[in-house]
């Protein structure tokens, strides 16, 4: 399966986190018809680039990109802390810790960039 297109998650239809955040009724950053649009973009399965762009600037507006990074950040944070208690110090723990940080990055760098590169 070809990775790195311009929302695949989109041309797959998924309905990811940010298209959950973005359609909830108590999100008023976007409209209502800005939701429906997202979902009609959805259940497109298209692959024309100014529809996938379209979906990706709705969920930019729905502040759903921001509701993610803080999501995935908070999760992988809190998994480390809890594995982090288990382990006994030293140099392999650090060598766990130094891609727990690193992945975080990389979370925040996905997201950041608009979360739909089809990397996941």
């Amino acid at each position: 399966k070809e990775r790195g297109i311009l929302g695949e998650d989109i041309h797959e239809g998924k309905r990811t986190l940010m298209v959950i955040n973005s359609c909830d009724p108590c999100n008023k950053r976007i409209s209502d018809s800005k939701k429906q649009r997202l979902i009609e973009i959805l259940n497109m399965r298209t692959t024309d680039e100014l529809l996938l762009t379209e979906a990706i600037d709705i969920l930019h507006q729905s502040g759903s990109f921001t509701y993610a990074q803080d999501k995935a950040k908070h999760i992988l944070i809190s998994a480390w802390q809890n594995l982090e208690k288990s382990l006994p110090s030293g140099e392999g723990k650090n060598k766990l810790q130094d891609p727990a940080n690193i992945l975080s990055t990389e979370i925040y760098d996905y997201l950041k960039f608009g979360g739909v590169l089809g990397f996941w």
